[in-house]
């Protein structure tokens, strides 16, 4: 059955791919977009940059949206589930503002998907970068919706990339409230550029180190933000650090798996086996059983560690099962795991 199950994933993943790989061909020259903006009164200075950049990036995916092959050709919809796959495709995305003469900004959105269909693979195959994307184009447009309601003179944001209800106004606001909003949105435009698929299934690269932590003093209880800081810590060299921070964002979202996953790695590398065995133990009891197998060998190879053999065995065996016997073949050598 996690067989079946497995080969029925691959073989969407691979139509979805197919369908990517139409878009990359297509978005061989760059897509521009541009667009000038009248900065309101009484507004702290860096909403309008802020917001116009939030809104011309989400402009631009959804142009870029436009341009896929319709549901007549393939039979599938590119909607909220594909979204995030859409902005990872995009290899160079940069949206830059311009300070125009007198109160006006203007933005500019350039795009160009480069990628190869390896490359195009790789990333539709890592579960937790599409999430953590979801994430940062859903919490922008959450953001710039709610701004839309008290925008002075007029609306900032109109059409929707993600349906969502309407809700009622939420009262006057303050400059306080303006300013959160517009560091809200410089987070998450941080946390969107250090996302990276890299070898080795890391989300993001060490030297986004530095801006990672400034995205994160602009945007502190954002989850994802602090999972992306915790791992470029880790990547770093940075344990300590990085168990603080994954545990940080375990406070805001105590399911985030990936988080967990992270800090399971940097209590292993800190020698602390117990507490790395703990978070792999609970990421076991909820994940699925198609995305047990790397819990699986990691929790595996921190038993035979803390020499709790039998544990060992269960694990390497199970991921035996999945086609991943390299932790079973290596505790036998040990005299472990032997069979009867």
């Amino acid at each position: 059955m996690n067989r079946h199950l497995c080969f029925s994933l691959i073989a969407l993943l691979l139509v979805q791919v197919l369908l990517l790989a139409k878009t990359t061909k297509a978005l061989g020259e760059s897509l521009l977009l541009r667009e000038q903006m009248s900065i309101p009164q009484g507004l702290p200075a860096i909403v309008a940059p802020n917001a116009l950049r939030a809104r011309i990036w989400l402009d631009g995916v959804k142009k870029l949206q436009k341009t896929l092959p319709s549901q007549r050709d393939i039979n599938l919809h590119f909607e909220q589930a594909n979204l995030p796959a859409l902005v990872l495709l995009l290899n160079a995305t940069s949206v830059t503002l311009e300070q125009g003469g007198g109160a006006t900004v203007t933005a500019t959105f350039s795009a160009k998907a480069t990628q190869t269909l390896q490359e195009l693979l790789t990333r539709m195959f890592c579960a937790d970068l599409v999430e953590a994307a979801a994430h940062f184009v859903l919490e922008t447009e959450k953001t710039l919706q709610r701004m839309d309601r008290h925008w002075p003179n007029g609306r900032l944001y109109t059409e929707s990339l993600f349906p969502s209800p309407q809700e009622e106004p939420d009262g006057a606001w303050t400059e306080t409230d303006w300013l959160c909003s517009a560091k809200r949105l410089e987070g998450l435009w941080l946390g969107i550029q250090a996302l990276h698929s890299t070898s080795g299934d890391w989300l993001t690269q060490p030297q986004a180190l530095a801006s990672l932590e400034n995205a994160v003093s602009w945007q502190a209880a954002d989850p994802y933000l602090l999972s992306l800081l915790a791992e470029a810590r880790l990547m770093r060299d940075l344990p300590q650090q990085c168990v603080e921070t994954a545990t940080q964002a375990l406070h805001y979202q105590p399911e985030l798996r990936r988080a967990r996953y992270l800090r399971a790695l940097a209590h292993w590398q800190l020698q602390q086996f117990g507490l790395a065995e703990n978070d792999l133990s609970v990421i076991l009891q909820s994940v699925e059983p198609a995305k047990k197998l790397p819990y699986l060998r990691a929790r595996g190879a921190v038993r035979l560690l803390l020499g709790r053999f039998p544990g060992m065995c269960q694990d390497f065996t199970e991921a035996c099962s999945f086609g991943d016997c390299d932790g079973l073949k290596h505790a036998r050598s040990l005299s472990h795991c032997l069979p009867h």
